[in-house]
């Protein structure tokens, strides 16, 4: 169909539309003039009464927007892609002008510092959805594509898409969506776990989003590593469009448009069906594991003219893995070709908000939501009689109803206050039975039904002193129901402008965290609770930062952290502590004993997409020792001490109207640490046994992975088409991510990653 098409020699063209708001009060803007840099004649517009704005009639291509208003710093916005297939929406932040100076400031064109949330000052960057789809080797996943940054890593094992921060344990990361605290919003995520294999929506419907990596604003609690602060944008309000793509990771479609022309109300839904069958086809370790996964995003924006604005959001998915056991004995040779696993997963999270003008500067947003969580499956291994006999059984659902509430107030140019309280309503069933290694028999180890509450409680100012000079300083509080603890922390950080394209930001933040609450219900041989004494892991973040644009388009940051864990669930008298799980559930009872320590330095140097180039290398090197219930300090399982990645990619316009895109990752980490097995004992006891005087001693080796994409985009006159081929893991290096004991060959097997994962798509827009 394609081929047939007729080619029509004028350029296509389309709008750029857009909307322009306060960035602290999020109001819209009027009179604001948007013009288009380097146009001749210059092209421009102005916003209306409600910010909207539309640059009509733009050939296809990447352009350069500024915006400028009385009492308002000008913004910038580069690259802004125009394609024939979908219009173009944005949405520009300006912020009240403090001081008029004269002096001549060199600032970003685009800053990649700025957040979303205007009270970041440290540790934090505004993440597009263009660098989603643009990084090599992220599959449109957000989660692989933060992992590129500064103090971050995705681990030795890359089928699953949990990050590490600062040497933290994966489950430290919080996720919110769309202002939403969400338990893990991923398919085939684990109990406890905050990854998975992919995320639960697609990029298609995301627009700018933040992610922290150390002293993250008082709005943010429960979590003890970092936040990922995810927005969904608004469908367009001007017309109906579409998005198909399909691919060998499965089948995209979205659609999104107005409720009624002139309304200013939108929708936007998205549906991704899991087509990883095909994959299996070139990947032959993947045959007899082969998983499937589908997933439904949507949201609906509704403008009002007497109360404000309503957004009713949603996401949804069901995935399910496995592996089935070869029932040929004359081919079992590891533990694998005998296991027997089902894994099923079930996320749903709704939710309403209202956005409502109090005045000019005020403004309150209320939402309220409900999640589940539904985690069932069992592990087995296929005897000699050809017979299933599973080793553990689980079932686990976690329901979630939550209420949050801010009040936003402007008290002049100089200063924003934000306050808010969260309301978490807990409903947990879990049911756990494993086997007992004395008899073979399952045995019960987790029977919970209970219902817990989690408030929180969070103010906070920025204040900007002078154009040189600004602080956000806020407290959060934390409840816990299951055991009545309390958890005060206090935040401050400080930018100091010093000198044009010189800064430095000091911050420091208390942040806190509870297990997963099946952990709390434990139950000792008596039959007594023995972990509800439990308080919540504690961690001490101070972070000193260096910015220095170089260029307009060129920056370099460097960071110093030091962070202090304690009051971290251990076990009495042992190496075990919650610090190195990323995870799951334990059958003993804990305390409050465990400590912590991480700290090292991150480098970035960037250069920002413009004139369709950039490129992106960070380095981290870092320390993370822990403290068991045996007061040992030892290496973190997360200890890798360094990681480095660099990313470069380039756009070639192709006869006038279509593009070509080439990105490449180059990625090098340390290894984890891991507790090796004791062969010996293993046998004597057909059993895995660790060998307990080499706790956390041994390193998996080094890991390097390069991935490459290419893109082709056409324009037609109507529509576009995008060919992508990513690759993943190009060199095919299998890396070791852990060592198991085999009982049918007696022998220590080394466990490896899958080697190359391609991904060919279409993706047709209109």
């Amino acid at each position: 169909m394609l081929l047939s098409l007729e080619v029509f020699s004028q350029t296509p063209e389309n709008n750029i539309t857009g909307r322009v708001i306060d960035r602290d009060t999020k109001i819209s803007i009027p009179g604001v003039n948007i013009v288009v840099q380097g146009s001749q004649p210059l092209l421009g517009t102005t916003t209306d009464v409600n910010g909207n704005f539309i640059l009509s009639k733009l050939k296809v291509g990447r352009y350069n927007l500024k915006a400028t208003c009385l009492g308002y710093n000008p913004a910038d916005v580069n690259e802004v892609l125009v394609s024939s297939g979908k219009e173009t929406f944005i949405t520009l932040e300006l912020s009240e002008q403090i001081i008029t100076t004269k002096e001549v400031v060199i600032s970003a064109s685009q800053d990649k510092n700025k957040t979303v949330n205007e009270m970041a000052v440290i540790s934090a960057r505004s993440f597009t959805v263009d660098e989603t789809r643009r990084y090599a080797g992220a599959n449109d996943d957000p989660m692989r594509a933060v992992s590129n940054f500064a103090g971050v890593s995705g681990g030795s094992d890359i089928n699953n898409n949990g990050i590490i921060i600062r040497g933290n344990s994966p489950k430290g990361l919080l996720w919110r969506v769309e202002g939403v605290d969400m338990p893990n919003p991923n398919h085939f995520g684990m109990i406890g776990q905050s990854g998975g294999g992919i995320t639960l929506f697609s990029s298609q419907l995301l627009t700018n989003s933040d992610f922290y990596t150390a002293a993250f604003p008082a709005e943010y609690g429960n979590a003890t590593s970092g936040v990922f602060d995810i927005h969904f944008r608004n469908g367009n309000i001007n017309k109906n469009e579409f998005t198909v793509q399909a691919g060998l990771l499965g089948l995209d479609l979205s659609a999104e448009g107005p409720l009624k022309k002139g309304s200013g109300s939108s929708f936007l839904f998205n549906y991704r069906y899991s087509l990883l069958a095909l994959v299996s086809l070139l990947n032959k370790e993947m045959k007899n594991d082969i998983p499937s996964y589908q997933d439904l995003s949507f949201k609906i924006n509704i403008n009002t003219k007497k109360a404000g604005v309503f957004s009713v959001f949603g996401i949804g998915g069901t995935d399910k893995s496995g592996a089935c056991p070869k029932k040929d004995s004359s081919v079992w040779k590891t533990t694998e070709d005998l296991q027997s696993t089902v894994f099923k997963t079930k996320v749903l999270a709704v939710g309403i908000s209202n956005t409502f003008l109090l005045s000019k500067r005020t403004f309150i947003k209320n939402t309220l939501s409900g999640t589940t969580n539904i985690i069932n499956g069992n592990n087995g291994l296929i005897g000699n009689d050809y017979n299933i006999i599973n080793h553990d059984e689980y079932s686990y659902q976690n329901y979630r109803v939550s209420l949050v509430s801010t009040l936003n107030h402007k008290f002049g140019k100089k200063h924003f206050n934000k306050t808010g309280i969260i309301i978490n309503s807990i409903f947990l069933r879990s049911n756990i039975k494993t086997q007992n290694p004395l008899n073979g028999i399952l045995t019960q180890i987790v029977d919970v039904n209970c219902n817990n509450y989690l408030l929180q409680f969070f103010s906070e100012s920025k204040i900007e002193f002078s154009e040189k000079l600004n602080i956000n300083a806020g407290f959060h509080l934390l409840y816990f129901s299951a055991n009545n603890s309390f958890s005060p922390e206090p935040r401050v950080a400080i930018k100091w402008n010093m000198t044009p394209g010189h800064s430095l930001s000091l911050g420091y933040g208390l942040h806190s965290q509870i297990e997963d609450a099946s952990i709390y219900q434990f139950k000792d041989s008596l039959g007594e609770p023995a972990n509800n004494h439990l308080t919540p892991c504690k961690a001490h973040h101070i972070v000193l930062s260096y910015d220095y644009l170089i260029r307009k388009n060129l920056n370099f940051r460097t960071e110093i952290y030091y962070q202090i864990l304690f009051d971290v669930p251990v076990i009495r008298n042992d190496y075990y502590s919650t610090i190195n799980t990323s995870g799951g559930y334990t059958s003993y009872p804990l305390v409050n004993t465990g400590k912590g320590r991480n700290y090292g330095v991150d480098l970035t140097l960037e250069r920002y997409f413009d004139r369709r180039f950039y490129f992106l290398i960070t380095a981290s090197f870092f320390e993370s020792k822990y403290k068991g219930g045996d007061g040992i300090e030892r290496n973190t399982r997360y200890n890798s001490n360094y990681v480095g990645n660099l990313l470069i990619g380039k756009e070639f316009i192709i006869k006038h109207k279509n593009i070509l895109g080439l990105n490449m990752k180059f990625t090098y980490t340390g290894g984890e640490y891991y507790i090796p097995v004791d062969l010996s004992a293993s046998v004597e006891q057909n059993n895995e046994v660790l060998d307990l005087s080499q706790i956390y001693t041994k390193k998996l080796t080094d890991i390097t992975y390069l991935d490459f994409t290419f893109t082709y985009r056409t324009n037609y006159r109507k529509f576009s088409g995008v060919f992508a081929v990513q690759l993943k893991n190009l060199l095919n290096q299998k890396a070791i991510i852990g060592y198991a004991y085999n009982p049918y060959t007696h022998n220590i097997d080394a466990q490896k990653n899958w080697g190359i994962l391609p991904n060919i798509s279409y993706k047709f827009e209109f």
